[in-house]
């Protein structure tokens, strides 16, 4: 059986290619920024928790003031749930280098899927491993991983699968690719509408190229039908989980997310009209820029000589698919340009889902693979015409017609617009000797094709790593004051958080907070709590949610909203101790309040000045209620000792002198909480509208905090075992590829 195996050069070669423009990210030469750091953040705790406790965290104990982590299976990709457990399995301790893997293989799904579409596509094995490299260059995870690449990273799975329900009807390949995309929604769940748009384009444009067809040739077999079945099957219960998950987490989780309607999400249409980099038609300047961000966040450069064949293309490509892309490329363009066209309101207004997507100048970063592909159609067609002796000559006139005039244009653009212009002009030297090479290939090795498609292979890949050069160049190189961040790359267990905002606890967080400052690492998001165990207290970094009842205790307190989704606290000292900030989280509380609902607890904790001396408890259960109590006698031995502390709880032994004495913890009250006083479950009371507390026994007391959502962790579960299955499914895939080399034609 092994001997009939064809290792698949081109496959294989792609996969060097990819490692090799990955060695500096891998190395450190250069290293992550904005978004890429949050993301990495988020991993690391996520990780972190699972590597010491042996489960992921469904709890957030740092910022928000405690918050259920419903991000847990729908913030993070397939290939990072991968690389979480094989990392847990083999106890590697280097997060960075895990997170780095993970990327690496979202670039391997990516670049699956190139490979299948293109090799579907087009009739020449070059015209595919040119396309591919050019696809796999132009990418940059390094900055904003989320809009720059994974927004469309699944898309040429799901587009092949759709090209192959057009060639043979069957009906298993339409729910492939709805299943697809479902996954892909698995860290992008904000980027849904832009994932969906370019699919409805293109199946709306190839159903009605082919709707006779579909019609005449339609027909269902039994094995079409069983393996519908299944992977409907498995769609379904995604999407329901998926449902019941969102719903869930919404039960008491209240969104601060700047330009979002609060209770329907709905983006304003001002904000969806202006929200993102460089809402103008100056960021298409990018595709002949090979400078990198000049739209401050994604990037769209995918080479000078595929722009050539994308020309050549509307010369002479006739293919519906490559139409569908155009339309595709121009709509998003016009999208991501805001109110500077109507296209984008009227989307806002028609296309489904679009009201909940925000980041509009973001949207053409998915150019990086729709261009690539209209290239293709191009090398394609010139590949083919140049077998004719006839035709030969005219096509290599236009080809150089075309490619004159763009490298005249990107000459004009760039050149001198940045302190690496050596290296632009050489970039501009490459695809241009490869165009101009073309005529004395012509004449004196007319018989010889092979060197103009070695020529045409060269040229792309010497255009993508000079660009990937310049990139690492200039954007994100190790420095010093960059480098604490990846110095404390390790795990590193958690410590109780005594008080909100005091000192850090390590030297790690202190280290790292000054580097989480600077704006080329977009200190400001959430996941930079749990990453260096910092406090909500301190406004300066960016909360997207709180729950629901604390949001509801910062109001009635006089808290401000504003900013970049900031929290901004009153200034009574007594509220900030009540929350934790400057003063211990656990405190042992004699002086109680008892109210009968939350209207009454909302009017005690308003008019109560000493909040923290003083509890008020909603809702008690009347065994556990008593008269006030005048406070712990003088000398008061009580004492609380932490000796467990993890996010999904904790463990403390505590003293109590008195027989009325509560625990109070300022860390937000959530139903799934579940107490145990001396091994027996306790009561947990709604502390002052928004924490908790349980009531102590006199004496030695053992305390265990746990948060116990089971109906969330097993959505949650079967969430990431279908991210689980599909990532096993890409890399069998993948290695079937590499090791066949099957000619599947072209459509």
């Amino acid at each position: 059986m092994i001997k009939n195996w064809s290792f698949n050069k081109i496959f294989i070669g792609l996969i060097l290619f990819l490692f090799l423009i990955n060695l500096p990210v891998f190395f450190n030469i250069v290293n992550c920024g904005f978004d890429t750091v949050a993301c990495y953040q988020g991993f690391f705790f996520h990780y972190n928790e699972l590597y010491y406790n042996n489960e992921l965290p469904f709890w957030i104990p740092f910022g928000n003031y405690g918050l259920a982590e419903y991000s847990v299976p729908l913030s993070y990709s397939p290939s990072a749930y991968l690389t979480l457990f094989s990392g847990w399995l083999l106890k590697i301790k280097e997060v960075l280098m895990l997170f780095k893997v993970s990327l690496f293989l979202e670039q391997i799904v990516f670049l699956l899927g190139m490979y299948m579409l293109s090799n579907r596509l087009f009739k020449n094995k070059t015209t595919v491993l040119f396309v591919c490299i050019s696809a796999l260059g132009s990418q940059f995870l390094l900055d904003q991983v989320v809009f720059n690449f994974r927004g469309y990273s699944h898309a040429p799975l799901i587009i092949y699968f759709i090209v192959r329900f057009f060639e043979d009807y069957k009906l298993r390949r339409l729910a492939l690719a709805a299943s697809v995309f479902f996954i892909s929604l698995f860290g992008t769940t904000h980027l849904a509408p832009i994932q969906l748009l370019p699919v409805m384009i293109i199946c709306g444009i190839l159903f009605t190229g082919n709707y006779k067809g579909l019609y005449r040739r339609f027909s269902l077999d039994k094995k079409d039908i069983v393996l519908t079945l299944l992977y409907t099957a498995f769609l379904i219960t995604l999407a329901a989980a998926w449902y019941s998950y969102i719903q869930n987490s919404q039960k008491f989780t209240q969104s601060l997310t700047y330009g979002r309607d609060p209770v329907t999400m709905h983006t304003y249409l001002d904000v969806f009209l202006t929200y993102g980099a460089n809402i103008n038609f100056k960021k298409f300047l990018d595709l002949l820029i090979p400078a990198g961000f000049s739209t401050e966040s994604i990037t769209l450069f995918v080479g000078l000589t595929p722009l050539v064949f994308v020309i050549y293309g509307f010369i002479r490509v006739r293919a519906l698919l490559f139409f569908a892309f155009a339309a595709v490329v121009v709509i998003l363009g016009l999208l991501s340009a805001g109110d500077k066209t109507p296209v984008a309101e009227l989307l806002y207004r028609y296309s489904p889902g679009m009201k909940y997507y925000r980041h509009i100048g973001f949207v053409a970063a998915s150019f990086k693979m729709f261009l690539p592909l209209m290239a293709g159609f191009g090398l394609d067609y010139f590949l083919k015409e140049l077998n004719s002796r006839d035709k030969a000559g005219r096509e290599i006139i236009m080809l150089i017609s075309a490619g004159a005039v763009l490298l005249a244009a990107a000459s004009g653009v760039f050149i001198g617009l940045t302190d690496r212009a050596w290296l632009n002009i050489f970039l501009i030297a490459v695809p241009a000797a490869c165009i101009l090479s073309f005529a004395g290939f012509y004449k004196y090795f007319y018989d010889k094709i092979f060197y103009i498609k070695v020529v045409l292979v060269v040229c792309i890949a010497m255009e993508m790593f000079i660009y990937r050069g310049i990139l690492t160049s200039g954007y994100y190189p190790m420095s010093q004051e960059r480098r604490p961040i990846y110095q404390y790359a390790e795990v590193n267990k958690y410590a109780f958080p005594i008080t909100r905002a005091a000192s850090p606890p390590d030297l790690r967080s202190f280290t790292i907070y000054p580097s989480l400052f600077l704006q080329h690492v977009c200190s400001y998001v959430v996941s930079v709590y749990n990453f260096i165990q910092w406090d909500a207290c301190m406004s300066e970094f960016r909360n997207d949610f709180l729950t629901k009842n604390v949001l509801n205790l910062i109001n009635l307190k006089g808290g401000e909203f504003g900013g970049w989704m900031q929290v901004f606290l009153p200034k009574d000292i007594n509220f900030r101790y009540s929350l934790g900030c400057e003063s211990p989280k656990l405190k042992i509380i004699s002086n109680v309040i008892f109210t009968n609902n939350i209207d009454e607890a909302m009017k005690a904790v308003k008019a109560t000045k000493n909040i923290n001396e003083v509890i008020v408890l909603s809702q008690v259960p009347e065994h556990l209620r008593h008269d006030k109590d005048l406070g712990p006698a003088e000398g008061d031995k009580s004492f609380i000792k932490v000796t467990d502390y993890k996010a999904n709880g904790l463990e403390l032994e505590v003293f109590s002198s008195g027989n009325n004495l509560w625990l109070y913890y300022a860390d937000a009250w959530h139903p799934d909480w579940k107490a145990f006083l001396n091994d027996k479950p306790v009561y947990i009371a709604q502390a002052n509208l928004a924490f908790k507390a349980i009531k102590l026994e006199k004496g030695e007391n053992r305390v265990r905090f746990v948060f116990d959502d089971r109906y969330g962790k097993r959505l949650a579960y079967i969430l990431i075992l279908g991210e689980l299955l599909f990532m096993a499914a890409i890399l069998l895939k993948a290695a079937a590829v590499a090791v066949q080399n099957k000619d599947e034609g072209g459509v």
